[in-house]
């Protein structure tokens, strides 16, 4: 029998020729390769699905051996999946450590300092992978992730390209590009890239997803549900494919079904904030005011830096009838100290010459079909060039007819979509602008945070907002003394006002609103209210003091529109009903298409105006068309605009100082069939010669406006 060999002693040198003590050397090469052994078994226990087991033998391995890298990288994948995920970053950092140039340990870290939202960090450790190995295609994609969420889209697609490239079938690449597509604007070629994603992996519930949101972008209603139908079907519990849904039976204005889905949505993922969000935006429109401030608030307990839900939860007390203008005043500020923007400390270099002409800017996302527009459109067209030089910035994703006729009126048009507050800022900077007016406030898709910066001397903000914008950096409001005499509203706005002096509005009809009719009542036989407003500013005070004027008028109707149907029908013609009101006199109407909404002026007598929240388009559309509109004067901006309105057409004695005179003004109307024949055919006439329509006075008078706002700031201190 031969005799087993002996290691040598343990202080002896190692008998492979290296001179190193054994202890040192041969030793350590057979840990190495239990190491190795062990690891192979492990691996074959995951393979099998016997992940515990597997994990068990890591932990074994790196307790005999700590620096086997392959055991750390394995042990921290799984760390990392498992929720633990600082332990798994460490156990991959250690193993980056150990062997620094092994492309594939580098492209797991880099993927888990992604998720972990260390993106520089990430992006050098992908860099490495893919110097490394140039053709190793899932580094290149895990590159392009990194390079996305880093902003910098242009050389994201160029990794995805190149992933593609080296991996044609690789379909979460496609996907991927199709999402930097996407973000640059490019949506059709977007949609086609991710068809081809689907084309080669139709199972993935997220491809459908996103397919369904570019459909959605792309004007296709119907397509994209069916993306989102075949996205649940793949995986019932995908929260944002349920929200999806939501979206597009809200923009398709079927409020009830949007509802559903949206808390369907919530269910599943409760966190989810942009569910909150337009939740909040259909209880708004279903006049569920207090629901819908409770769903914007969940929505920024959840991500309390969200712009959009702070700007609609801001504009929604705007609707509440029960919020004092001190509340209102001290949300405003409230949001304008959570901004993380302070405006900047540089100086303006702006030439401090009060007789010059000025460069005026304008800031909006509402350049194109959209109400600001129309009453926007004759003051750009009457602007004297003697006296300024008009800049567009529109935040304007998909432009219309109406951009192109707003942009024939503007010197400088420049596009706002995809710019950074900071980029947006600079570049009003480097334009030099003077004076700059915001058109949007807390409306959808404003640019605030960018004026928070200050990029202009002297800020304005106009037309688009009722309230203070909260921001230091704005320095006016445009109102009247109509609206808000002296004293009466200073204190709750951080702008100073400078109020108008002839009419606030500038009023442009639309070109498709047609000749007045003859009064209805006449061939009716019975007079017709009218509301043609949104139905948010019809509160159940509103309705019942509609109510009492259906009382005081026997046989009337009245006839709403923007009403969303089912439930909230149910619920406001019961709310009539209580009043004594008969269903059959109450017609109401869902959103509608403009030429109905046009024609239903056609079927009405006299315009009723809500409160607190008065009409500013439909007034104006609803005296056009020879409507007397009554209004009731309240103690407030947004309670008195459509007062404001009235003068200025020439039509003040319709405002009325309190709900008992609102009705008696409405009573005499229609107790004079002939008198009220004989103003509708007067109406449009008188109006036509009103300050409410006087473009070129009204741009003398905004310019003057423009004129003492940059000559104050030219006499007052330079560091001021």
């Amino acid at each position: 029998m031969t005799p087993k060999s002996q290691a040598p002693a343990r202080n002896a040198r190692c008998p492979c020729g290296s001179g190193r003590k054994f202890k040192h050397c041969c030793l350590l090469k057979d840990k190495t390769l239990d190491s190795a052994a062990r690891f192979a078994q492990a691996l074959a226990h995951e393979q099998r699905g016997e992940g515990v087991k597997a994990q068990a033998l890591y932990v074994e391995i790196l307790t005999a051996d700590p620096d086997f890298s392959p055991a750390l990288q394995a042990l921290g994948i799984i760390q990392y999946r498992q929720g633990d995920r600082a332990t798994g970053l460490k156990f991959l950092t250690r193993a980056r450590e150990l062997t620094p140039d092994d492309p594939e340990m580098l492209n797991t870290l880099g993927v888990m300092l992604t998720d972990e939202g260390q993106i520089p960090e990430a992006i050098v450790c992908l860099h490495r992978a893919v110097q490394l190995l140039p053709t190793y295609a899932f580094a290149h994609n895990s590159l392009g992730n990194a390079l996305r969420a880093y902003g910098t889209l242009a050389e994201a697609e160029f990794c995805y390209r190149e992933t593609i490239r080296l991996k044609p079938d690789f379909a979460a690449a496609l996907g991927n590009l199709s999402i930097v597509l996407k973000e640059t604007g490019r949506v059709a070629e977007a949609a086609a890239c991710m068809e081809q994603a689907l084309n080669l992996d139709s199972s993935s519930s997220d491809l459908w997803n996103n397919l369904g949101s570019l459909k959605q972008q792309l004007h296709l209603p119907l397509e994209a549900l069916a993306c989102y139908e075949r996205s649940i079907a793949l995986d019932p519990n995908l929260a944002i494919a349920r929200y999806n849904i939501g979206t597009v039976f809200f923009d398709l204005g079927d409020r009830e079904r949007a509802a559903q889905n949206l808390e369907a949505a919530l269910a599943l993922n409760p966190s989810l904030a942009q569910a909150h969000l337009n939740l909040g935006n259909v209880r708004k429109d279903q006049g569920r005011l207090a629901e819908a401030m409770a769903s914007y608030s969940r929505a920024l307990v959840i991500q309390p830096d969200y712009h959009a839900a702070h700007s609609n939860l801001l504009f929604a007390t705007a609707f509440m009838d029960d919020m004092q203008q001190a509340e209102i005043y001290k949300l405003h500020c409230g949001w304008a100290r959570m901004q993380s923007s302070a405006a900047s400390g540089a100086p303006h270099t702006n030439t401090r010459d009060p007789n010059k002409r000025l460069k005026i800017a304008y800031v909006s996302p509402d350049f194109r079909t959209h109400a600001c527009a129309f009453f926007l459109e004759p003051l750009l067209r009457a602007h004297r060039a003697t006296e300024v030089m008009v800049h567009a910035y529109a935040q304007v994703a998909e432009p219309d007819d109406v951009t192109l006729r707003l942009q024939a009126h503007v010197e400088v048009w420049r596009s706002t979509v995809g710019l950074s507050d900071a980029e947006m800022a600079a570049l009003i900077r480097e334009d030099g602008i003077d004076v700059l007016i915001d058109l949007a406030g807390h409306t959808a898709n404003n640019r605030l945070r960018a004026l928070a910066l200050k990029p202009a001397p002297v800020q304005a903000t106009y037309l688009g907002y009722p309230a203070t914008t909260g921001l230091p950096a704005m320095d006016w409001r445009l109102t009247d003394a109509i609206t808000e005499p002296e004293g009466m509203s200073e204190q709750f706005y951080t702008e100073r006002l400078y109020r108008l002096p002839n009419s606030l509005w500038c009023y442009q009809p639309f070109a498709d609103m047609g000749e007045v009719s003859l009064l209805p009542a006449l061939t009716n036989g019975y007079v017709t209210f009218g509301s043609f407003n949104n139905f948010s500013k019809i509160g159940p005070r509103v309705v019942d003091l509609w109510a009492r004027v259906l009382n005081a008028v026997p046989d009337s109707r009245l006839l709403m529109l923007t009403v969303p149907s089912g439930t909230t029908q149910d619920a406001l013609l019961e709310r009539f009903e209580s009043w004594g009101i008969a269903r059959e006199r109450i017609e109401l109407h869902d959103k509608l298409p403009r030429p109905t909404y046009n024609a239903m002026f056609s079927r009405a007598d006299i315009a009723l105006d809500p409160f607190p929240c008065n009409g500013g388009t439909t007034t104006c559309d609803a005296l056009w068309m020879g409507l007397p509109v009554i209004a009731l004067i309240g103690e407030r901006f947004l309670s008195r605009a459509a007062y404001s309105v009235l003068n200025a057409a020439g039509f003040g004695e319709l405002g009325a100082r309190d709900e008992f005179a609102y009705v008696e003004r409405c009573a005499a109307l229609a107790a004079d069939l002939p008198a009220l024949a004989e103003r509708r055919r007067f109406m449009r006439e008188q109006m036509s010669v009103s300050p409410l329509m006087d473009a070129e006075q009204f741009a003398c008078d905004i310019e003057a406006a423009y004129r003492a706002m940059w000559t104050a700031w030219c006499q007052a201190e330079p560091n001021a």
